[in-house]
């Protein structure tokens, strides 16, 4: 029981999706690389841009997760009770089951879990797909050094080219 007390300590809304992130960095650039119909170079990229792009979620819901959790829980103190809390007081509310809470720091430790998903959410919306676009072209390109066949298309897999409406439709007739 005291194990799941502690999971429950530190199991915020942020600590859970930068979990799911760096889940992520594992198992999607693993499933990328299984792919034997894709080419090689082509699993090869997307794998290594994969794990990057989790790996920035995950650095960027941790950081700002955190950051927006701690300025949101204070804040909703300051309203509540009329001043900030030290560093003792939040972290005692934050870890706190709620039905052993005052009313009034259950309004708080409301606040903290409402500031914690908001967190985690302009990490994952926001921030870390600006990242991307600014830091990981870049990265990439110093990475797999494809620079002259930036704009090259990749290989096709299979010798007949089939249109994706007509694929559409022969499984719609089909009912597969």
């Amino acid at each position: 029981m005291s194990c799941l007390i502690s999971i429950g300590k530190i199991l915020t809304p942020t600590n859970s999706v930068a979990g799911v992130k760096l889940a992520e960095m594992g198992f999607r650039p693993a499933i990328t690389m299984s792919n034997t119909e894709i080419p090689e170079d082509t699993r090869k990229y997307t794998a290594v841009r994969e794990f990057f792009t989790e790996f920035f979620g995950f650095a960027t819901t941790l950081t700002i997760g955190n950051l927006v959790e701690r300025a949101g829980g204070q804040l909703f103190a300051k309203k509540i009770s009329g001043k900030f809390l030290n560093k003792e007081e939040f972290k005692d509310i934050a870890e706190k089951a709620f039905n052993t809470l005052s009313d009034a720091n259950q309004k708080i430790k409301a606040g903290i879990l409402v500031s914690s998903v908001a967190g985690a959410v302009i990490a994952g919306a926001i921030i870390t797909p600006v990242l991307n676009n600014i830091v990981l072209n870049k990265l990439m390109d110093k990475i797999i050094k494809k620079k002259d066949n930036k704009n090259k298309l990749p290989e096709i897999t299979n010798n007949k080219e089939e249109n994706i409406f007509s694929k559409y439709d022969k499984l719609v007739k089909n009912k597969v």
